[in-house]
């Protein structure tokens, strides 16, 4: 596996990655509010710009296979294996860039969305941006599991700390599935080191040109899978999933369904797929049948919700078991589709979620029975979220409907019948998605405004977590509210009409994963020479 050095002459990943950290030390000596939010504003748009001319740049069409680009190595702890190695490939390249936009429009929006301990949100934000691009960027396995519980402390505290009324249940059930799916990943990355004697990914001696065969490679799979199934989260894995994110805030709600979510997926991709060929062949059609039953539960689900954040929370899980399906149908368009409904799925889940927050703060309610007729008062809101339920129902000429299209075709390659089960979630989307859009702006109005406002001196609300309504009642979205959902305007309409710019990049490392999942190692020995 070659790795191509820097191409621009600086550690541009190493400063992608130090950035957010830093500005979150910074943040710990400044005690004035306004000058933490400033901080960690221009920490954030200055990252995503980083990582934006770090996606420019990229090599379309590398040579010699799988490459990581802008690669920096350093020894660290070179006698147990361990080194500060970074690196992106085609895959990872897109989840840096799309986690330094989301973070960046979750920072955003924390500047108005949260009031109290803003310094200690901040921080946390930050340290968890820091550790989400770590683990995109990790090239050596011991760094790749620092940055993945990395994730799980400011997790903890952003949710337990910031959440809704059952936050400490949301949180005490996040951290207990996190922390187990973790423990067996630990017991068998410590086997991987004792076997080869080392964790680097790439290179003549690196664990992908030597894979474990024998029994142990099946047991060191399902090691790996859970953490990556609970992460995602594919069914029976998932039920932490709808709670965390109903009682999660919103710009924490942003990161943690648009971002953290793929974690899981690119760890299947990354570490599951090369590291394991033959235990993840013999796995992938049990796995397939899981990711189906997700999709179908979690769209049945969504259908019967009144609360406006667990329908999309479960919109949510069902379309990321989809994605889970079209990476075990272990082919290069699969997981081509796959990766390009990561990003698109980040993008139009964001938008849902902010959508959903704009609606509360107007409507004074999440319930659906509740809401009624918001069109008419307020038309901005209604259009921009219109085309978010579009995206979320997977209509062509916007993102998600070239994701989802290859990931059915890759699944047909493997198994026609999945494919074809699969395709029924197309139907209840549609179902939840326009039921979700009539019954919040179309029909007669509900409740008046002057019983929405009313309610907005509540002593227990928060602006928008618990909306205060007063100032937003008489409001179309406000200019700052626009500010956060145009970028996801123009991502979907782009993708939607000209994917290409996305799946040339990915193809080289989707078509090399996809030839070392299908190689023999029958023949490999369980150590690297």
């Amino acid at each position: 596996m070659p790795i191509t050095g820097n191409a621009i002459g600086i550690p541009l990943l190493t400063i992608i990655l130090g950035l957010p950290a830093a500005a979150a030390v910074l943040c710990m000596f400044v005690d004035d509010e306004r000058a933490i939010r400033l901080i960690a504003v221009i920490a954030a748009v200055a990252d995503f710009v980083l990582a934006a001319i770090m996606l420019v740049k990229l090599a379309v069409r590398p040579s010699g296979g799988w490459v990581f680009q802008f690669a920096d190595r350093h020894d660290w702890v070179s006698t147990l294996g361990i080194t500060y190695w970074i690196g992106v490939d085609g895959i990872a390249a897109f989840l840096v860039a799309l986690t330094a936009l989301i973070f960046a429009i979750g920072i955003v929006a924390s500047v108005y969305m949260i009031v109290d301990r803003v310094k200690l949100f901040m921080i946390f934000m930050l340290f968890l941006e820091a550790a989400v691009l770590g683990v995109f960027m990790s090239v050596n396995l011991f760094l790749f599991f620092v940055f993945w519980e990395a994730m799980l402390i400011p997790s903890y505290f952003l949710l337990g700390m910031w959440g809704e009324e059952r936050r400490v249940y949301a949180t005490t059930k996040f951290v207990l599935y996190t922390v187990l799916g973790s423990f067996f990943m630990l017991v068998a990355i410590f086997y991987l080191w004792t076997q080869t004697g080392t964790l680097d990914m790439a290179g003549p001696h690196g664990l992908v040109a030597h894979p474990i065969s024998g029994a142990a490679q099946y047991w060191l799979f399902l090691a790996f899978a859970i953490a990556f199934a609970i992460k995602m989260p594919i069914w029976p894995f998932h039920s932490w999933a709808p709670t965390a994110y109903t009682e999660s805030p919103i710009p924490f709600l942003v990161v943690l369904s648009g971002i953290l979510s793929k974690a899981g997926a690119f760890g299947f991709i990354r570490y599951c797929l090369p590291l394991f060929p033959e235990a993840t062949r013999a796995f992938a059609g049990t796995l397939s049948v899981l990711a189906i039953i997700g999709m179908l539960y979690a769209a049945g689900l969504a259908l019967v919700q009144t609360d406006i954040k667990r329908l999309v929370a479960y919109a949510s899980i069902s379309h990321m078991n989809l994605i889970a399906l079209g990476i075990f149908s272990l082919n290069a368009t699969g997981l081509d589709g796959s990766t390009l409904q990561m990003v698109n799925h980040s993008v139009i889940i964001t938008g849902l979620f902010l959508a959903v927050a704009f609606i509360v703060a107007r409507s004074g309610t999440r319930m659906l029975t509740d809401m009624g007729g918001m069109g008419a008062r307020w038309p901005i809101l209604m259009w921009v979220f219109f085309v978010f339920v579009l995206a979320g129902l997977d209509l062509p000429g916007l993102g998600s409907f070239s994701g989802e299209f290859l990931i059915l075709a890759g699944v047909f390659r493997s198994n026609a019948w999945y494919s074809a089960i699969a395709a029924l979630t197309v139907i209840l989307a549609a179902w939840y998605m326009i039921r979700l859009f009539q019954r919040t702006m179309n029909g007669p109005q509900v409740v008046s405004p002057e019983a929405v406002a009313a309610t907005a001196d509540r002593p227990d609300r928060t602006p928008y977590q618990y909306p205060v309504v007063r100032r937003l009642i008489s409001n179309d979205l406000l200019p700052r509210e626009l500010v956060l959902l145009v970028p996801l305007l123009a991502l979907v309409l782009y993708i939607g009409v000209q994917p290409d710019p996305v799946t040339t990049r990915l193809n080289a490392t989707t078509n090399q994963t996809a030839s070392l999942v299908h190689r023999s190692t029958s023949t490999v020995a369980g150590a690297a020479p």
